[in-house]
């Protein structure tokens, strides 16, 4: 009797002992799985994203330029003398007819009276034999000699009184009398230059364009000139260079715009900015920019398996708000905070960064746990 029931005791034992250990597998392996989850979230790096939507803008040409009067002219002296004038306006603003430089008339006066007083003989002798060849009483040759005369004596009046007006050189249109080369009592021979008058209104803004942009410009068409202290003007370009520069081969560009009292110099470098084409593009500070193995520029962003990807973009243009970037999605998250520490196709913790996508120079606080080393590493960007 003993031993039937030694056995049912052994046997209830072993179910129990049985039992007790399939709870402490399950545990266990319930506690490894927790502490496989919390590691691998552990592993993950946190990075943060930012929702970036595109914005259509125009794409532009910026050509680096150089202000240029649109009118100058080398005043020359047309006859001989001695400078009795000069005009004390040099840098000011003179009108057409201002007289700039006035040579001592000297006997030119006279001159002109004793060309008068033989213009009036060769009249009268004219008259005389065309009188006595209508009479026949003189020869179609002697006629035709006073007419030579009187022809001649004309010639010469109007020579010395061009010669007399020469005296006095005055502005041919309105401008700034930028220099003078002649003080009074210089000698001059015809030929001398005796001043610069520039005109700058409208102002002449030159620059070159390269051979890969000249079939996206033409005549009337409508830009802009940016100066170093930020002020602009509006204008349109007025001249394209038919032919390359053989050295460089660039074409010559000329953009014409108003320029009232003269208040832009010339000499001024600035950049001639030229709308191409509108297009879609994201502004991104660049501070976010990349660079793949190959050296392309682009940006990491998130998709939506949290995997980070590399993206080449294009910069369109760069302004006082950031680069405006083309090559991207319409809707796209972009890693703001952690993107150097990230590699392409990692799985990471985004972190959803909120505001506008224009993006704000302040800092951000950011612990990203780097698995490799076991340090958090705080970002400030």
């Amino acid at each position: 009797m003993f031993r039937p029931v030694f056995i049912a005791f052994l046997i209830s034992l072993i179910l129990i002992i049985w039992l007790l250990s399939g709870l402490l597998i399950h545990d266990n392996e319930s506690i490894s799985a927790e502490r496989i989850s919390k590691r691998n979230h552990k592993e993950l790096f946190s990075v943060r994203v930012k929702n970036y939507t595109a914005t259509i803008i125009d794409r532009e040409v910026i050509v680096y330029a150089q202000t240029a009067p649109s009118r100058e002219v080398l005043l020359k002296s047309q006859t001989n003398g001695k400078v009795e004038f000069v005009s004390d306006k040099r840098g000011i603003e003179i009108l057409e007819s201002d007289l700039i430089i006035k040579i001592e008339i000297n006997d030119r006066e006279e001159k002109i009276n004793q060309a008068k007083a033989i213009l009036s003989q060769r009249k009268i002798e004219y008259e005389a034999a065309k009188i006595l060849s209508e009479s026949e009483f003189l020869s179609e040759s002697k006629l035709a000699e006073a007419n030579a005369n009187l022809e001649s004596a004309i010639s010469q009046l109007k020579s010395i009184t061009l010669d007399f007006n020469y005296t006095k050189i005055s502005a041919p249109f309105n401008g700034i009398l930028n220099d003078r080369y002649v003080e009074i009592g210089d000698y001059l021979e015809v030929g001398d230059v005796v001043a610069e008058i520039i005109d700058l209104d409208p102002i002449v803004i030159t620059g070159e364009i390269t051979e890969n942009d000249i079939s996206n410009i033409y005549v009337g068409q409508e830009c802009t000139a940016r100066f170093p202290d930020r002020k602009q003007l509006i204008g349109k370009i007025r001249y394209i260079s038919p032919r390359s520069s053989e050295n460089i081969r660039t074409f010559t560009i000329e953009m014409q715009s108003n320029n009232p009292e003269n208040k832009i110099h010339a000499g001024i470098t600035c950049e001639i900015i030229l709308p191409i084409e509108s297009i879609k593009s994201h502004l991104i500070s660049p501070a976010l920019l990349s660079l793949d193995n190959l050296g392309n520029i682009g940006v990491k962003i998130i998709n939506e398996f949290n995997e980070v990807k590399f993206i080449n973009t294009e910069i369109v243009k760069s302004d006082d708000n950031g680069l405006w970037l083309t090559g991207l999605p319409e809707t796209v998250k972009i890693i703001t905070v952690g993107h150097q520490f990230v590699k392409v196709d990692e799985i990471v913790n985004p972190v959803l960064e909120s505001g506008s996508d224009k993006f704000e120079n302040k800092p951000s606080n950011l612990l990203i746990n780097d698995s490799s080393s076991n340090i958090d590493i705080e970002l400030n960007k």
